[in-house]
């Protein structure tokens, strides 16, 4: 209040007349305090006047040096407080760093104890001692914000006064804080309550898991992806069980051999630094075949009713000269049958087709002095048949030469008879490969890393050929117990053939002889499928029929190994990165905007709060019935006690003027 000022008689007034104990009137520019209504009564007068542009004098709460503030609100501990933040997130996410960049770290002890100890105990006690220095903190805040709000002088009683911060527990005052807009104070209580949720988080950061290390080694090549000239015919069965199994029952394939290669094998390590090896890592190369298919037409008649070269092609050899080729197909068992099918696989040989009669088919089964290119080309041939008909079969059947045994009957008559024949060419296929397979060898992956090579002329050297393979790797497919053709009625099959068409389709319409003969396009894939996976697994069955690699020949490659190793959670690594953020973000902003120093004695007791307002005309306002003025304002700072003399304390406007500070 100005001296001068006409509104300040009816402002007076008003104060005066709705106070009781000590008047305060403005007298000469002066500040006088009277003790009672007499007229009589002498006033006291103090100078300078208060809203003047002179000041009270300093006091001793004025003095910086002497105003008190939390130890733990000062400088000091901010720096300790958010370095050791700044540290914890920093490590944790250097730590995340490391494990993603080598598959985890290694466990600090062999003892489970030990580990829980520094992977679990010690980041919970961290967390642990976060959260009472968070509620320290927040205390005394709490305590502070109503006088930096009084601070200056002009705060109402809803933000100051009335404050209830102390009656509830610290982190408790959150929604208080937000009505109020104290929102550092907020911030800090939220933060408070998510410590917790921090120790949950980093209780569950880091893990023990068993992580897949790899080692790099050198690894010795034990074959060329070349052929040998020692290629010895296979009459063995095995790898129709083989391909049984796997197709049935799901049993692993050969160790080097996938569904239709198979992989030039290499050296196979059992251990690593770190542990037994689960699966080795290298480049190699692999061997295919893929066969070219056509539909052919051959003498279905002659073919069934005794004459063994029914099916017959012409074929020209590499050296640019003709062969015949011929395969003996004939059924090897059967009864009178009405809505008959037969299925025929059969490998070509060369043939004299003037001697292909049925009184000497045995001698007429080799072309006479056919040479090593003559056998080769039609040897590499595969026939493949499927035929429907109505027929009666001879009870004696046909006498062999030189025996008194019937090998097969003979088909008297014959009616309906459809057909569809597929023969196949074949090449060979060389492609570079990164494959993962097991101690034992069994391919876990694989992918192609270069083009497919057709009939390498590098991987058929010393007089072999890409005939040669396909040829001795085609002989055990169409040979051996239960490979002849047979008539049936029904869809129970009795031959391999007949059964991996079955079972490659997973339907019997191809082998239903109440179904007409499958169309070409139908089932040419199911016979190349057939074809490809026999071939690989008869190769990966002779290894020998490859070159042997060098002794010094080696190539690089990785040993997967499964070791214990410590990883990071990523969902608890986010939670824990996102508080520690907000923790020091908070921090931040706690001690730079801190409420300024300006008590001398910090109010934590009744008494240090009663010295405030023991002066002021406060303690005679609180004994009038009523609520306060709404529009009143209040402020901590200099003031005329009723005593007469200048306080520092709270007061009500105007009679209070703020500290400078």
């Amino acid at each position: 209040m100005a001296p001068n000022d006409t509104s300040s008689p009816d402002y007076t007034d008003e104060i005066t007349s709705k106070s009781s104990g000590p008047r305060f009137r403005l007298l000469g520019g002066r500040v006088c305090v009277s003790s009672s209504d007499n007229a009589s009564h002498v006033p006291k007068c103090y100078s300078p006047r208060i809203g003047s542009g002179s000041r009270l004098t300093k006091t001793e709460a004025e003095d910086r040096s002497s105003l008190a503030r939390p130890v733990e609100m000062s400088m000091t501990v901010a720096f300790i407080f958010l370095l050791t933040l700044l540290l914890a997130l920093s490590t944790i996410i250097a730590i995340s760093i490391l494990a993603k960049k080598y598959v985890g770290l290694p466990i600090p002890s062999g003892s489970s104890v030990v580990n829980q100890l520094v992977l679990n105990y010690v980041l919970v006690i961290f967390a642990t001692f976060l959260e009472p220095f968070w509620l320290l903190l927040n205390r005394q805040l709490c305590v502070l914000q109503p006088f930096e709000e009084l601070r200056q002088a002009n705060a109402p009683a809803s933000k100051s006064l009335r404050l209830t911060y102390t009656s509830l527990p610290p982190q408790m005052n959150i929604w208080n804080a937000f009505q109020a807009r104290h929102y550092v104070l907020a911030a800090v209580c939220a933060i408070g309550l998510s410590a917790n949720l921090l120790a949950i988080s980093l209780n569950g950061l880091l893990q023990i898991d068993s992580s897949l290390m790899a080692e790099r080694t050198n690894l010795t090549r034990l074959y060329e992806p070349k052929f040998n000239q020692h290629q010895r015919r296979v009459g063995s069965a095995d790898h129709r069980y083989v391909a049984k199994a796997n197709l049935s029952d799901g049993v692993a394939l050969p160790p080097w051999t996938v569904s239709d290669t198979f992989l030039v094998p290499f050296e196979v390590k059992t251990t690593s630094r770190y542990g037994t090896v689960s699966g080795i890592q290298a480049s190699t190369h692999g061997f295919s075949i893929r066969p070219q298919c056509e539909r052919a037409y051959f003498n279905d008649t002659a073919l069934i009713t005794g004459e063994p070269y029914g099916v017959y092609v012409r074929q020209r050899t590499p050296s640019g000269g003709s062969v015949s080729c011929g395969g003996f197909a004939l059924p090897s068992g059967g009864q009178n049958r009405s809505n008959a099918a037969l299925e025929v696989l059969t490998q070509l040989g060369p043939i004299d087709s003037s001697r292909a009669d049925p009184g000497s088919y045995q001698k007429a089964e080799i072309l006479p002095n056919a040479t090593a290119e003559e056998r080769l080309t039609c040897g590499s041939i595969l026939v493949a048949g499927f035929l429907r008909a109505n027929l009666t079969m001879s009870i004696d059947g046909i006498k062999t030469q030189n025996s008194d045994q019937y090998s097969y009957p003979v088909i008297q008559n014959i009616s309906s008879l459809s057909s569809l024949w597929i023969m196949c060419r074949s090449d060979i296929a060389l492609a570079p490969y990164e494959v993962t397979v097991d101690s034992s060898g069994r391919v876990q992956s694989y992918r192609a890393t270069g083009p497919e090579i057709m009939n390498p002329s590098d991987a058929f050297s010393n007089g072999t050929s890409p005939n040669s393979l396909i040829k001795n790797a085609t002989f055990p497919l169409v040979n051996g117990r239960d490979s002849g053709p047979y008539w049936h009625n029904d869809t129970f099959v009795d031959t391999w053939f007949a059964y991996f068409i079955k079972t490659l389709s997973n339907s019997t319409m191809f082998v239903d002889p109440e179904q007409p003969v499958p169309a070409f396009e139908q089932v040419v894939p199911y016979v190349k499928d057939l074809y490809a996976r026999l071939f690989a697994i008869v190769l990966s069955q002779n290894q020998e029929w490859l070159a042997r690699a060098k002794t010094d020949s080696t190539s690089h490659g990785l040993l997967f190994a499964s070791s214990e190793r410590v990883s990071i959670s990523n969902q608890m690594f986010v939670v824990t990165v996102v508080l520690l953020a907000l923790n020091i973000l908070v921090a931040v902003l706690y001690w730079t905007r801190l409420p300024k120093k300006m008590l001398p004695k910090l109010p934590y007791t009744i008494g240090n709060i009663l010295d405030m307002v023991h002066a002021s005309g406060l303690r005679f306002e609180a004994r009038k019935p009523g609520k306060w003025n709404k529009d009143w304002r209040f402020g901590y700072g200099r003031f005329v006690g009723t005593d007469g003399k200048p306080h520092v304390g709270i007061e009500r406007r105007p009679f209070v003027q703020s500290l400078d500070i």
